[in-house]
């Protein structure tokens, strides 16, 4: 299984949860809510939970030459840290790069565009 890392999108909609959606007052860090809010909000949550769900992690891809000593790696699942290995090792002329299990293994995860969406609504970052 791949080593976690943090990931600014389940940070923000931990976040969100976190805040403490009520319909009234019922404490100091609760945000007032309409009826239809209260239960559109956590749908709403729901709903992308759904979708990050399908589009995590995957698979680490090499592309590209490897060395005799790393020609291996192209043939079974390998660490971050046996991934590291490849794309310093000099001999090594090969894309390492993580894959998005929605997309498949010809998306890296950075370009995930599920994901590339829902970090530029959820972050206000410019999506590409």
């Amino acid at each position: 299984m791949p080593e976690s890392i943090p990931d600014p999108v389940a940070a923000a909609l931990d976040e969100i949860r976190g805040r403490g959606y009520h319909n009234g007052e019922t404490g100091a860090m609760a945000h007032r809510l309409s009826d239809a809010a209260v239960i559109d909000v956590p749908r709403l949550l729901a709903a992308l939970d759904g979708v990050l769900a399908q589009h995590q992690r995957g698979r680490i891809v090499i592309l590209g030459a490897l060395c005799s000593r790393h020609e291996a790696h192209r043939h079974f699942s390998i660490t971050s840290v046996e991934a590291a290995s490849v794309v310093a090792c000099q001999e090594c002329a090969a894309t390492v790069y993580d894959s998005c299990t929605g997309c498949g293994p010809q998306v890296r995860l950075d370009s995930c565009p599920a994901r590339t969406a829902i970090s530029a609504a959820l972050l206000g970052e410019r999506s590409t």
